[in-house]
């Protein structure tokens, strides 16, 4: 190994390698903020960032071990741009999980709006839902602007998104239902 074109930052690869403490603190306390920024500015929460950030450091720490890593540039581009590539692929594995789902339940929300939207039928179904979760299920069927609504509601734009799915997935399984008959 040519030690001569190796960065000065290489002290921080080496601490991964060897566990020393004090050198992975540095890591913590030197890069952690900046990838915890980027993250929840691209919509994610900090525990999602501290994952990212373990995830990258064992990466570094595996390509060190078996593969002899040497920097020859600082530390934080590579840390970030391995950060950012991971958030950016969870981000596009999560939306391949879901878009079937989506498409099913667009399906569904398509059926009740066809048959039972301007029913009495509908209406009844809706006096048994919360308040706040009839006002989830037609502003969805609006098409309204849900973080506002979040932002008047004074709750997380992500904690709102779960409960609207949690109360249209009850009218899902009540047009279910209601396709049965």
């Amino acid at each position: 190994m040519d030690t001569t074109n190796l960065h000065d930052d290489q002290y921080y690869v080496y601490a991964l390698l060897v566990n020393d403490r004090t050198g992975i603190e540095e890591i913590y306390s030197r890069f952690s903020g900046k990838v915890k920024s980027f993250i929840i500015k691209n919509r994610g929460t900090v525990a999602e960032a501290a994952a990212i950030f373990k995830e990258t450091l064992t990466e570094l720490f595996l390509l060190t071990k078996y593969k002899n890593l040497e920097l020859t540039c600082p530390l934080e581009p590579v840390l970030l741009l391995l950060c950012q590539r991971k958030w950016i692929k969870s981000k596009e594995e999560k939306e391949k999980l879901f878009a079937g789902v989506n498409e099913d339940i667009k399906k569904t929300v398509a059926y009740i709006e066809e048959k039972i939207k301007d029913s009495e039928r509908y209406k009844s179904i809706l006096s048994t839902f919360t308040p706040r979760c009839k006002e989830l299920i037609e502003t969805t069927f609006s098409a309204g602007d849900l973080d506002a609504l979040a932002k008047n509601w004074k709750i997380m734009p992500d904690y709102m998104r779960g409960k609207r799915a949690e109360c249209m997935a009850s009218l899902i399984n009540t047009a279910e239902l209601l396709k049965e008959e």
